[in-house]
């Protein structure tokens, strides 16, 4: 008897390599690391990208995240390439090692699933001679990065990895800081501010540095802002919408100008009432305005779409493609398809302030929110359009779902209005109407 003859074969040995390719998509991500341990062979076939990849977009974990895409961490040997939704602010596609993007992405999700998560306070107590010295009213995190405005005047830079300052204030806004969004992707690179009396300013985020200052973009305050890589849109109390060329609006300027001086590329009207929130994605661009109104806006054509009437005065808005969100005085965030067509409404006990949301394209995920009275609210789905706020319990002691009423509410050692919150899905930050800042890490 041969040696050959005396051991048996596994019966995977005996089946072609694209079969066991195929049988090996029907595990899951725990039952493949087991069969890793098994064999060379399967080890190798386990590990293959496209095993990774699939268990990517199976359990939701390929979503572009608000105001920034989310990035597979840094990697020794890249394999293969991140798809569209994750590579579309970028010239090149991103590469991707898919096993560890699964490991890391998976890991988030249960943290947020569980809301496991390391609170945080910008200024440390140590530095507190870093924070601002007057409220803050808009903020963003990106990556190890958050970047804050005040009604101070300035700008201010955090490095989330060691909670200080990153670079030095940036001076250069003549009346208080309303709205921001910055992108520090090497690309764009970019800081773009609004202020309370018109005043638009373009920055540089590394070196820091202000480019260009319009000093009278709007008639009155910049309420919201956003920008991609080609477009800015900025809205206003004087019930304008302007559509600008980021380029242009990037270029250095050795002085201040009007902005009679850069005109914008169109300008958008219809609102009867002050704009009190925007937000846009491709060619569309949706708007909440104090006289309930919120309309879903043509960039290419310059004409509103669609508009729909609320009870009370928008105070927010979220726009992914497939979903628009709504919140403000009627103490509710209503869930649109974007068409405007309601399909979920979410009671709160006051007046919803802002709102960002993690969803994929299902329009699943999580949904937080911030309140007048100080409560942040982070609704989980539970499928067939339904939706349940979860506990949250870090600066807030707790959030809760009254099964009875079909309500959440949040119990509160100090009661604060929450100005703005933001989460690029690794940390979740807020500005309680106070000069710090208050986050959580998830990572």
């Amino acid at each position: 008897m041969t040696l050959d003859m005396a051991v048996p074969r596994a019966p995977f040995d005996m089946l072609p390599t694209e079969i066991i390719r195929e049988i090996l998509t029907y595990l899951n991500h725990r039952e493949l690391l087991r069969t890793s341990a098994v064999a060379r062979l399967l080890h190798v076939l386990c590990k293959d990208p496209n095993q990774w990849r699939r268990l990517c977009e199976q359990n939701g974990l390929i979503v572009k995240l608000r105001l920034g895409v989310y990035t597979c961490p840094k990697l020794i040997r890249p394999e293969t390439t991140i798809p569209t939704s994750l590579s579309q602010h970028s010239p090149n596609p991103v590469r991707c090692n898919w096993y560890q993007h699964f490991k890391h992405t998976w890991k988030l999700s249960q943290n947020w699933q569980t809301l496991r998560c390391r609170k945080f306070q910008l200024p440390r107590s140590a530095y507190a001679h870093e924070g601002h010295t007057d409220d803050i009213y808009a903020l963003q995190t990106q990556g190890k990065y958050l970047v804050s405005g005040s009604l101070d005047k300035t700008i201010r830079i955090w490095d989330l990895d060691t909670h200080r300052l990153a670079s030095e204030p940036l001076r250069g806004h003549q009346e208080e800081v309303i709205c921001l969004q910055f992108d520090a992707h090497r690309d764009t690179n970019a800081i773009v501010s609004g202020g309370s009396r018109g005043e638009l300013i373009s920055w540089r985020f590394s070196p820091p540095g202000m480019l260009r200052r319009i000093v009278k973009a709007h008639d009155g305050s910049i309420t919201g802002l956003k920008f991609d890589r080609t477009l800015l849109v900025t809205a206003s109390v004087d019930t304008k919408i302007k559509v600008w060329s980021l380029s242009t609006i990037r270029l250095k300027a050795l002085e201040q100008i009007s902005s009679d001086t850069i005109a914008p590329l169109n300008v958008l009207t219809g609102h009867d009432g002050p704009i009190n929130a925007i937000d846009f994605s491709g060619d569309t661009i949706v708007s909440g305005a104090a006289d309930g109104t919120m309309k879903i806006w043509s960039i290419e054509h310059g004409v509103c779409l669609k508009s729909v009437e609320e009870p009370r005065s928008i105070a927010c808005v979220y726009f992914n493609e497939r979903t628009i969100i709504s919140g403000g005085r009627n103490n509710s965030i209503t869930i649109y398809d974007r068409h405007l067509r309601a399909w979920a409404f979410l009671p709160h006990n006051a007046m919803v302030r802002t709102v960002t949301a993690m969803l994929d394209v299902s329009s699943t995920g999580i949904i937080i929110t911030g309140d007048q009275d100080g409560s942040i609210l982070v609704w989980r789905s539970a499928g067939h359009g339904q939706w349940r706020s979860v506990r949250f319990d870090p600066i807030i002691q707790s959030a809760t779902w009254n099964a009875n009423t079909s309500t959440g509410h949040s119990l509160l050692t100090q009661r604060r209005r929450i100005l703005s919150l933001h989460s690029d899905g690794q940390r979740l930050a807020c500005c309680p109407e106070s000069s710090n800042i208050v986050g959580w890490d998830f990572t």
